[in-house]
């Protein structure tokens, strides 16, 4: 690259200067409520499911698995956001009902 070739760059922003604006505190407001929302689901799920151990008569283990797939599926979801948007997210839907139709047809 010659010096004219960087003469006509334009300059490049500083987005440290830029305006607050209110579309970014409805995002910040989006982001904490969904953190809470998050939060809450997973302390009521806790909560219900060692309350519901008593009457379902399930073991510790099978306990821990059901609370710990709540974990798991919130890992699982930054791989499978990122694959819908690579394939698509009706496409991704569609796949999901097949399987889990599949899985169901095999298990009854």
């Amino acid at each position: 690259m010659n010096k004219e070739e960087k003469q006509t760059l334009p300059p490049k922003k500083s987005y440290k200067k830029a305006p607050l604006m209110p579309v970014h505190l409805r995002v910040l407001v989006a982001v904490i409520l969904g953190q809470i929302a998050c939060g809450y689901a997973l302390g009521i799920s806790g909560t219900a499911l060692s309350n519901a151990a008593d009457y379902i008569k399930i073991s510790d283990t099978w306990t821990g698995l059901i609370g710990a797939g709540a974990l798991i599926g919130l890992a699982g979801s930054l791989i499978v956001g990122r694959l819908s948007d690579k394939i698509g997210r009706r496409r991704l839907l569609m796949m999901n009902m097949y399987f889990l139709a599949a899985l169901l047809y095999c298990t009854s």
